[in-house]
Protein backbone atom coordinates (compact mmCIF):
# COMPACT_ATOMS: atom_id res chain seq x y z
CA UNK A 1 0.00 0.00 0.00
CA UNK A 2 2.83 2.36 0.85
CA UNK A 3 4.31 1.94 -2.62
CA UNK A 4 1.00 2.71 -4.30
CA UNK A 5 0.58 5.88 -2.27
CA UNK A 6 3.85 7.33 -3.52
CA UNK A 7 3.79 6.05 -7.08
CA UNK A 8 5.12 8.86 -9.21
CA UNK A 9 2.69 8.31 -12.06
CA UNK A 10 -0.40 9.01 -9.89
CA UNK A 11 -1.98 12.48 -9.88
CA UNK A 12 -1.48 14.23 -6.56
CA UNK A 13 -5.21 14.31 -5.85
CA UNK A 14 -5.49 10.54 -6.03
CA UNK A 15 -2.28 10.13 -4.05
CA UNK A 16 -3.73 12.32 -1.30
CA UNK A 17 -6.96 10.31 -1.20
CA UNK A 18 -5.06 7.06 -0.88
CA UNK A 19 -2.92 8.58 1.87
CA UNK A 20 -6.02 9.48 3.89
CA UNK A 21 -7.26 5.92 3.57
CA UNK A 22 -3.91 4.28 4.34
CA UNK A 23 -3.40 6.29 7.53
CA UNK A 24 -6.96 5.99 8.87
CA UNK A 25 -6.07 3.13 11.24
CA UNK A 26 -2.94 4.76 12.66
CA UNK A 27 -2.80 6.42 16.09
CA UNK A 28 -3.91 10.04 15.79
CA UNK A 29 -0.50 11.59 16.48
CA UNK A 30 1.25 9.33 13.98
CA UNK A 31 -1.47 9.98 11.39
CA UNK A 32 -1.17 13.74 11.75
CA UNK A 33 2.61 13.53 11.46
CA UNK A 34 2.34 11.48 8.25
CA UNK A 35 -0.15 13.89 6.71
CA UNK A 36 1.88 16.93 7.77
CA UNK A 37 5.10 15.54 6.28
CA UNK A 38 3.33 14.78 3.01
CA UNK A 39 1.67 18.17 2.59
CA UNK A 40 4.91 20.04 3.39
CA UNK A 41 6.59 18.66 0.27
CA UNK A 42 5.19 21.46 -1.87
CA UNK A 43 2.24 23.87 -2.15
CA UNK A 44 0.71 21.43 -4.66
CA UNK A 45 0.81 18.64 -2.07
CA UNK A 46 -0.93 20.88 0.47
CA UNK A 47 -3.70 21.83 -2.00
CA UNK A 48 -4.19 18.20 -3.04
CA UNK A 49 -4.62 17.11 0.58
CA UNK A 50 -7.14 19.88 1.25
CA UNK A 51 -9.16 18.80 -1.76
CA UNK A 52 -9.00 15.15 -0.70
CA UNK A 53 -10.37 16.09 2.73
CA UNK A 54 -13.24 17.94 1.09
CA UNK A 55 -14.05 14.87 -1.03
CA UNK A 56 -14.35 12.83 2.17
CA UNK A 57 -16.68 15.44 3.63
CA UNK A 58 -19.08 15.20 0.67
CA UNK A 59 -20.85 12.14 2.03
CA UNK A 60 -20.80 12.94 5.75
CA UNK A 61 -19.42 11.17 8.74
CA UNK A 62 -19.48 7.37 9.07
CA UNK A 63 -20.18 6.09 12.57
CA UNK A 64 -17.23 4.57 14.43
CA UNK A 65 -17.93 0.89 13.94
CA UNK A 66 -16.10 -2.00 12.26
CA UNK A 67 -16.51 -1.91 8.47
CA UNK A 68 -16.31 -5.14 6.53
CA UNK A 69 -15.58 -5.47 2.82
CA UNK A 70 -19.29 -5.32 1.92
CA UNK A 71 -19.69 -2.13 3.97
CA UNK A 72 -16.72 -0.54 2.26
CA UNK A 73 -18.01 -1.48 -1.19
CA UNK A 74 -21.46 -0.07 -0.33
CA UNK A 75 -19.88 3.12 1.03
CA UNK A 76 -17.82 3.44 -2.15
CA UNK A 77 -20.99 3.26 -4.27
CA UNK A 78 -22.59 5.97 -2.12
CA UNK A 79 -19.54 8.21 -2.58
CA UNK A 80 -19.64 7.73 -6.33
CA UNK A 81 -23.34 8.62 -6.45
CA UNK A 82 -22.96 11.64 -4.15
CA UNK A 83 -20.05 13.05 -6.12
CA UNK A 84 -21.76 12.46 -9.47
CA UNK A 85 -24.77 14.45 -8.24
CA UNK A 86 -22.72 17.09 -6.45
CA UNK A 87 -19.89 17.65 -8.93
CA UNK A 88 -20.71 16.00 -12.27
CA UNK A 89 -17.70 17.63 -13.91
CA UNK A 90 -15.20 15.97 -11.55
CA UNK A 91 -15.87 12.26 -11.81
CA UNK A 92 -12.17 11.37 -11.49
CA UNK A 93 -12.06 12.29 -7.81
CA UNK A 94 -15.03 10.09 -6.96
CA UNK A 95 -13.58 7.14 -8.85
CA UNK A 96 -10.37 7.56 -6.88
CA UNK A 97 -12.25 7.39 -3.58
CA UNK A 98 -14.07 4.23 -4.65
CA UNK A 99 -10.78 2.63 -5.70
CA UNK A 100 -9.18 3.64 -2.40
CA UNK A 101 -12.04 2.19 -0.34
CA UNK A 102 -11.97 -1.09 -2.25
CA UNK A 103 -8.18 -1.34 -1.84
CA UNK A 104 -8.58 -0.60 1.85
CA UNK A 105 -11.13 -3.39 2.14
CA UNK A 106 -8.74 -5.87 0.49
CA UNK A 107 -5.67 -5.07 2.56
CA UNK A 108 -7.27 -4.51 6.00
CA UNK A 109 -6.10 -7.17 8.45
CA UNK A 110 -7.84 -6.02 11.65
CA UNK A 111 -11.58 -6.77 11.31
CA UNK A 112 -12.35 -5.00 14.59
CA UNK A 113 -10.59 -1.77 13.67
CA UNK A 114 -12.55 1.40 14.39
CA UNK A 115 -12.60 3.86 11.45
CA UNK A 116 -13.94 7.33 10.81
CA UNK A 117 -13.57 8.51 7.21
CA UNK A 118 -14.09 12.24 7.87
CA UNK A 119 -10.89 13.99 9.03
CA UNK A 120 -11.07 16.26 12.05
CA UNK A 121 -11.05 19.56 10.13
CA UNK A 122 -13.86 18.51 7.80
CA UNK A 123 -15.81 17.01 10.71
CA UNK A 124 -15.58 20.28 12.64
CA UNK A 125 -16.91 22.28 9.69
CA UNK A 126 -19.70 19.78 9.11
CA UNK A 127 -20.77 19.83 12.77
CA UNK A 128 -20.89 23.63 12.70
CA UNK A 129 -23.07 23.51 9.58
CA UNK A 130 -25.39 20.93 11.13
CA UNK A 131 -25.84 23.11 14.21
CA UNK A 132 -26.78 25.94 11.85
CA UNK A 133 -29.58 23.86 10.35
CA UNK A 134 -28.13 21.06 8.20
CA UNK A 135 -24.97 19.95 6.39
CA UNK A 136 -23.68 22.24 3.65
CA UNK A 137 -22.94 21.05 0.13
CA UNK A 138 -19.73 22.30 -1.42
CA UNK A 139 -19.38 22.81 -5.19
CA UNK A 140 -16.17 23.64 -7.01
CA UNK A 141 -15.26 24.06 -10.67
CA UNK A 142 -11.77 23.84 -12.11
CA UNK A 143 -10.21 25.70 -15.03
CA UNK A 144 -12.38 25.25 -18.14
CA UNK A 145 -15.44 24.00 -16.20
CA UNK A 146 -18.85 25.59 -15.72
CA UNK A 147 -21.70 24.22 -13.62
CA UNK A 148 -25.44 24.90 -13.21
CA UNK A 149 -27.11 24.17 -9.86
CA UNK A 150 -30.93 24.16 -9.42
CA UNK A 151 -32.14 25.14 -5.94
CA UNK A 152 -35.27 23.79 -4.18
CA UNK A 153 -37.01 27.18 -4.29
CA UNK A 154 -36.84 27.30 -8.10
CA UNK A 155 -33.78 29.57 -8.23
CA UNK A 156 -30.76 28.65 -10.34
CA UNK A 157 -27.05 29.17 -9.80
CA UNK A 158 -24.42 29.14 -12.54
CA UNK A 159 -20.72 28.80 -11.68
CA UNK A 160 -17.85 29.90 -13.91
CA UNK A 161 -14.29 28.53 -14.01
CA UNK A 162 -12.28 28.27 -10.77
CA UNK A 163 -15.30 28.94 -8.59
CA UNK A 164 -16.40 27.55 -5.23
CA UNK A 165 -19.73 27.94 -3.44
CA UNK A 166 -21.31 26.33 -0.38
CA UNK A 167 -25.04 25.75 -0.04
CA UNK A 168 -26.81 25.23 3.27
CA UNK A 169 -30.53 24.38 3.29
CA UNK A 170 -32.17 25.41 6.56
CA UNK A 171 -35.80 24.97 7.51
CA UNK A 172 -36.80 28.53 6.69
CA UNK A 173 -33.94 29.75 4.46
CA UNK A 174 -31.52 28.60 1.79
CA UNK A 175 -27.99 30.02 2.16
CA UNK A 176 -25.47 30.26 -0.69
CA UNK A 177 -21.97 31.34 0.29
CA UNK A 178 -19.72 32.43 -2.59
CA UNK A 179 -16.22 31.43 -1.49
CA UNK A 180 -14.42 32.58 -4.64
CA UNK A 181 -15.02 33.04 -8.36
CA UNK A 182 -17.88 34.05 -10.67
CA UNK A 183 -21.49 33.17 -9.91
CA UNK A 184 -24.72 34.15 -11.67
CA UNK A 185 -28.01 33.92 -9.74
CA UNK A 186 -31.51 33.75 -11.21
CA UNK A 187 -33.65 34.08 -8.09
CA UNK A 188 -37.27 33.04 -7.71
CA UNK A 189 -39.58 34.58 -5.12
CA UNK A 190 -40.13 32.31 -2.13
CA UNK A 191 -41.73 34.07 0.84
CA UNK A 192 -41.64 30.98 3.07
CA UNK A 193 -38.04 29.93 2.32
CA UNK A 194 -36.09 32.95 0.99
CA UNK A 195 -32.61 32.75 -0.49
CA UNK A 196 -29.75 34.38 1.42
CA UNK A 197 -26.55 35.03 -0.55
CA UNK A 198 -23.24 35.64 1.23
CA UNK A 199 -20.08 36.99 -0.38
CA UNK A 200 -17.20 37.90 1.90
CA UNK A 201 -18.59 40.24 4.55
CA UNK A 202 -21.79 41.07 2.66
CA UNK A 203 -25.17 39.39 2.40
CA UNK A 204 -28.42 39.93 0.54
CA UNK A 205 -31.99 38.58 0.44
CA UNK A 206 -32.68 38.67 -3.32
CA UNK A 207 -36.07 37.92 -4.91
CA UNK A 208 -37.25 38.08 -8.51
CA UNK A 209 -33.87 39.28 -9.72
CA UNK A 210 -30.89 38.17 -11.76
CA UNK A 211 -27.45 39.25 -10.60
CA UNK A 212 -23.79 38.24 -10.70
CA UNK A 213 -21.02 38.17 -8.09
CA UNK A 214 -17.30 38.14 -8.77
CA UNK A 215 -15.09 37.51 -5.74
CA UNK A 216 -11.34 37.00 -5.21
CA UNK A 217 -11.90 35.64 -1.70
CA UNK A 218 -13.47 36.49 1.63
CA UNK A 219 -12.51 40.17 1.62
CA UNK A 220 -14.09 41.42 -1.59
CA UNK A 221 -17.15 41.08 -3.79
CA UNK A 222 -18.18 42.76 -7.04
CA UNK A 223 -21.96 42.87 -7.64
CA UNK A 224 -23.74 43.42 -10.96
CA UNK A 225 -27.52 43.40 -11.45
CA UNK A 226 -28.90 42.17 -14.75
CA UNK A 227 -32.59 42.66 -13.94
CA UNK A 228 -34.71 43.43 -10.92
CA UNK A 229 -33.49 45.03 -7.70
CA UNK A 230 -30.78 43.86 -5.29
CA UNK A 231 -30.25 45.09 -1.73
CA UNK A 232 -26.84 44.48 -0.14
CA UNK A 233 -26.09 44.70 3.59
CA UNK A 234 -22.92 44.43 5.64
CA UNK A 235 -22.12 44.53 9.37
CA UNK A 236 -19.47 47.11 8.50
CA UNK A 237 -21.97 49.65 7.18
CA UNK A 238 -25.29 51.01 8.37
CA UNK A 239 -28.31 50.58 6.16
CA UNK A 240 -28.45 48.81 2.81
CA UNK A 241 -27.21 49.59 -0.66
CA UNK A 242 -29.79 49.25 -3.44
CA UNK A 243 -28.80 48.22 -6.96
CA UNK A 244 -31.13 48.36 -9.94
CA UNK A 245 -30.85 46.78 -13.36
CA UNK A 246 -27.59 47.52 -15.22
CA UNK A 247 -25.90 48.80 -12.05
CA UNK A 248 -22.79 47.54 -10.27
CA UNK A 249 -20.76 48.17 -7.13
CA UNK A 250 -17.67 46.84 -5.37
CA UNK A 251 -17.28 45.82 -1.71
CA UNK A 252 -13.93 45.59 0.09
CA UNK A 253 -13.81 44.26 3.67
CA UNK A 254 -17.55 44.77 3.92
CA UNK A 255 -17.43 48.44 2.90
CA UNK A 256 -19.23 49.29 -0.32
CA UNK A 257 -18.12 51.68 -3.02
CA UNK A 258 -20.19 53.96 -5.22
CA UNK A 259 -22.67 52.71 -7.80
CA UNK A 260 -21.89 52.82 -11.51
CA UNK A 261 -23.72 51.89 -14.67
CA UNK A 262 -22.86 48.86 -16.79
CA UNK A 263 -24.09 47.14 -19.91
CA UNK A 264 -26.35 44.12 -19.23
CA UNK A 265 -24.49 42.42 -22.09
CA UNK A 266 -21.29 42.43 -20.05
CA UNK A 267 -22.86 40.79 -16.97
CA UNK A 268 -21.92 37.09 -16.76
CA UNK A 269 -20.76 37.14 -20.36
CA UNK A 270 -18.65 34.12 -19.38
CA UNK A 271 -21.76 31.97 -19.87
CA UNK A 272 -21.32 32.48 -23.61
CA UNK A 273 -17.52 32.13 -23.46
CA UNK A 274 -16.62 35.82 -23.31
CA UNK A 275 -15.15 38.39 -20.96
CA UNK A 276 -16.77 41.75 -21.63
CA UNK A 277 -15.34 44.88 -19.99
CA UNK A 278 -17.47 48.00 -20.26
CA UNK A 279 -15.53 51.05 -19.01
CA UNK A 280 -13.91 49.00 -16.24
CA UNK A 281 -10.78 50.42 -14.53
CA UNK A 282 -7.55 48.85 -15.75
CA UNK A 283 -6.67 47.50 -12.30
CA UNK A 284 -10.05 45.77 -11.92
CA UNK A 285 -9.73 44.36 -15.44
CA UNK A 286 -6.35 42.84 -14.60
CA UNK A 287 -7.69 41.31 -11.39
CA UNK A 288 -10.54 39.67 -13.28
CA UNK A 289 -8.31 38.42 -16.10
CA UNK A 290 -6.09 36.80 -13.49
CA UNK A 291 -8.97 34.53 -12.58
CA UNK A 292 -8.70 32.87 -16.02
CA UNK A 293 -4.99 32.97 -16.92
CA UNK A 294 -3.00 29.75 -16.80
CA UNK A 295 -0.81 31.09 -13.99
CA UNK A 296 -2.21 32.90 -10.92
CA UNK A 297 -1.83 36.63 -11.34
CA UNK A 298 -0.84 39.16 -8.69
CA UNK A 299 -1.45 42.82 -9.50
CA UNK A 300 1.25 45.21 -8.30
CA UNK A 301 1.52 48.98 -8.68
CA UNK A 302 -0.39 50.17 -11.74
CA UNK A 303 0.33 53.81 -12.67
CA UNK A 304 -2.79 54.18 -14.81
CA UNK A 305 -4.96 52.02 -12.55
CA UNK A 306 -8.16 54.00 -13.19
CA UNK A 307 -7.84 54.05 -16.98
CA UNK A 308 -11.15 52.68 -18.27
CA UNK A 309 -11.08 49.56 -20.42
CA UNK A 310 -13.80 48.67 -22.94
CA UNK A 311 -13.04 45.39 -24.68
CA UNK A 312 -14.28 41.86 -25.34
CA UNK A 313 -11.99 38.84 -24.99
CA UNK A 314 -12.54 35.11 -25.44
CA UNK A 315 -12.71 33.37 -22.08
CA UNK A 316 -10.11 30.77 -23.08
CA UNK A 317 -7.68 33.41 -24.35
CA UNK A 318 -7.15 35.35 -21.13
CA UNK A 319 -3.35 35.05 -21.45
CA UNK A 320 -3.40 36.67 -24.89
CA UNK A 321 -5.67 39.42 -23.53
CA UNK A 322 -3.22 40.05 -20.71
CA UNK A 323 -0.34 40.46 -23.16
CA UNK A 324 -2.41 42.91 -25.23
CA UNK A 325 -3.14 45.05 -22.18
CA UNK A 326 0.48 44.89 -21.06
CA UNK A 327 1.66 46.12 -24.46
CA UNK A 328 -0.95 48.88 -24.65
CA UNK A 329 -0.49 50.24 -21.12
CA UNK A 330 3.22 49.84 -20.39
CA UNK A 331 2.98 46.82 -18.09
CA UNK A 332 5.52 44.11 -17.38
CA UNK A 333 5.08 40.50 -16.26
CA UNK A 334 7.51 39.13 -13.69
CA UNK A 335 7.72 35.58 -12.36
CA UNK A 336 6.37 35.62 -8.80
CA UNK A 337 7.40 32.30 -7.35
CA UNK A 338 7.26 28.98 -9.13
CA UNK A 339 3.75 29.31 -10.55
CA UNK A 340 2.45 32.86 -10.11
CA UNK A 341 2.98 36.00 -12.20
CA UNK A 342 3.23 39.63 -11.07
CA UNK A 343 1.88 42.35 -13.37
CA UNK A 344 2.88 45.95 -12.72
CA UNK A 345 3.68 49.17 -14.55
CA UNK A 346 7.14 49.41 -16.06
CA UNK A 347 9.29 51.80 -14.07
CA UNK A 348 9.28 55.16 -15.92
CA UNK A 349 13.07 55.34 -15.63
CA UNK A 350 13.38 52.11 -17.59
CA UNK A 351 10.98 53.25 -20.31
CA UNK A 352 13.44 55.83 -21.60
Amino acid sequence: MQDSIHAEDQPLNEEALLLLVATADLPELERRQRLREWQERSPQHRIALERAREEWALFGEVSDRPLGRADRARLGAQVLLASAMDRPLRAGGAASIVLALLLWGLVATAPDSQVSVVPSVARSEQMQAERAGGPFRSYRTERGEQLEIPLPDGSRVWMNWNTEVRILEKEHEIHVDVQIGDVLFSVARDQERPLVVHAGQTFTYPADTEFAIHSHGQDDAFFQVKKGVLRIASPQQQGQQRLGAAQQTYYLNGVGGSLSETSPRSIAAWRRGQLVFDERPLEETLWELGHFTEQPLRVGQIIDATTEITATFALNEADAALLQLADAHGLELIADGAEAMLVQSIDSRRRR
